[in-house]
């Protein structure tokens, strides 16, 4: 007797072959095949995370580029106010204390701009990073950032796919289907009343309550990223509006100032504004873009990859 022992999942016989029950053996082969078909989405799942993190990595930089640009032009009409402010000194129609706040704000801007420079530095490095170039290498990004529409898929269709092709549920209909199986097995092999088939029993209930709402997470998921995505897109129109405004009441207050009806803390404030408006729809693009990619990644099989 010493050439056969038993085992928990199988019988092990003096051959050395494992002769399972009839349940294992369809656990076993379940598994074997959701595997086999699994794979297949799984591996669009990756595709997903790459192609998400592709995309936030390049218009990260563009974003990051523009940033610098908007900086550049921010300092260089920072220069033509100190200019004129100089000119305006000597002429006697403005005090020293102007040209001090104009000073202060052209050295501001200049900080400002090195400081976007460096982001920008950084941005391109972890952009080479990504992509496998080396590390200093110049690249510049062609696509545009000012695409401000919306998905085309509709928040209905979206859903329906959503609930179809999610990594999610597949997953959980697997899971408890082998939960139902594995309740059966640890009740052919222990007691109902033992520790052993209680556990079965609370894992089935955690796999009927995760399968019962995973349609309705996925919805979830799929309206708030929908929102995320129309949130994103009322940001972009507004920026770009309060962009607009700021760069003219900036237009106007530069008129003014040279006609000696406005101050100069005036003038500042008004290219201060225009600079922060600028920077602000710069980045709602961004956020826009990356809303999209979000919200149509959603309706696949999603980045979620089932394990097994």
């Amino acid at each position: 007797f010493s050439s056969y022992r038993k085992v928990r999942d199988g019988t092990m016989t003096a051959f050395g072959e494992i002769t399972g029950s009839r349940t294992q053996k369809e656990m076993a082969s379940m598994a074997a095949n959701f595997a086999l078909t699994q794979s297949a989405n799984n591996y669009d799942a990756e595709i997903n995370v790459l192609n998400s993190d592709a995309v936030k990595t390049y218009f990260e930089l563009k974003q990051a580029i523009e940033a610098t640009n908007i900086s550049k032009d921010n300092l260089a009409t920072q220069e033509t106010i100190l200019k004129n402010t100089n000119t305006k000194f000597r002429l006697g129609v403005v005090s020293n204390q102007d040209v001090l706040q104009a000073e202060i704000s052209h050295n501001q801007a200049s900080v400002d701009l090195a400081a976007a420079q460096s982001r920008e530095a950084l941005a391109r490095m972890s952009y080479n990073i990504y992509f496998d170039f080396p590390v200093m290498q110049n690249v510049m990004p062609t696509d545009s950032m000012a695409v401000t529409e919306i998905s085309k898929i509709s928040l209905v269709n979206a859903i329906a796919l959503a609930v179809k092709n999610r990594n999610e549920i597949t997953g959980a209909a697997f899971t408890l289907k082998y939960k139902e199986l594995n309740l059966i097995e640890v009740g052919n092999s222990y007691a109902h009343n033992s520790t052993y088939y209680h556990q079965a029993e609370a894992d089935l209930m955690l796999a009927q309550k995760n399968y019962k709402e995973m349609p309705a997470k996925m919805e979830l998921e799929v309206r708030r990223k929908y929102m995320d995505m129309l949130n994103s897109k009322a940001n972009v129109d507004f920026g770009m509006l309060s962009a607009d405004k700021a760069a003219e009441t900036f237009r106007l207050a530069k008129l003014q100032y040279d006609m000696g009806m406005a101050t100069l803390t005036d003038v500042q404030l008004a290219q201060a504004g225009s600079f922060s408006a600028q920077l602000q729809y710069s980045q709602n693009l961004l956020t826009l873009k990356l809303a999209v990619v979000a919200y149509e990644q959603s309706t696949t099989v999603g980045t979620y990859s089932v394990m097994f």
